[in-house]
């Protein structure tokens, strides 16, 4: 709470990365994480790895873009929690890290919040809301066509994208057709 709030105040971060949570809501953590998306601050997290049919918090909560792991075949990480706020799926087992090759939703989480990062390096006023649309046009769809509980809008990629500089102030796409 102490961190999120440390970014508000000072401006500090576009995206957080949360690879935390718990099944219990937490008010204190949810006030913290609505100011942030309030100041445009785009929070990506964990969805939870107890393979459940729940999300961990803060991926429960609607301000957040909740993520659920896919192995190098592309299927629902055995451990991977899904349900109705998981917005994609990225990559999550068997990942190279600092602390050695680990899995987990912790894994899949800063895939997303690298591919918001780079829309937030391209135009700083994206929000929650236009990154999700913009990333979910560029999604592989996987499972059920469409959105589904288990992967979301789908894999998040960038193999499309075309970026462009914004030359005007109302700009909110990076796609250049």
């Amino acid at each position: 709470i102490r961190a999120i709030n440390h970014i508000v105040y000072y401006n500090s971060a576009d995206v957080i990365n949360m690879s935390f949570g718990s099944y219990a809501p937490h008010t204190a953590t949810h006030q913290a994480i609505q100011a942030a998306n309030a100041e445009g601050i785009i929070c990506v997290a964990a969805a939870g790895n107890e393979e459940m049919a729940q999300m961990a918090f803060p991926a429960g909560y609607e301000e957040t873009i909740a993520v659920s792991a896919v192995d190098s075949t592309k299927a629902l990480a055995s451990f991977s929690n899904v349900g109705s706020n998981i917005t994609f799926a990225a990559p999550g087992v068997n990942i190279r890290s600092i602390n050695g090759i680990m899995s987990g939703t912790s894994m899949a989480a800063p895939h997303v919040a690298v591919a918001v990062a780079i829309l937030k390096g391209y135009n700083k006023d994206i929000n929650k809301e236009k990154a999700v649309e913009i990333l979910k046009e560029h999604a592989v769809d996987l499972g059920t066509t469409g959105w589904d509980h288990k992967f979301g809008y789908g894999f998040i990629s960038f193999t499309s994208f075309t970026y462009c500089e914004c030359k005007c102030d109302s700009c909110y796409s990076i796609n250049c057709s």
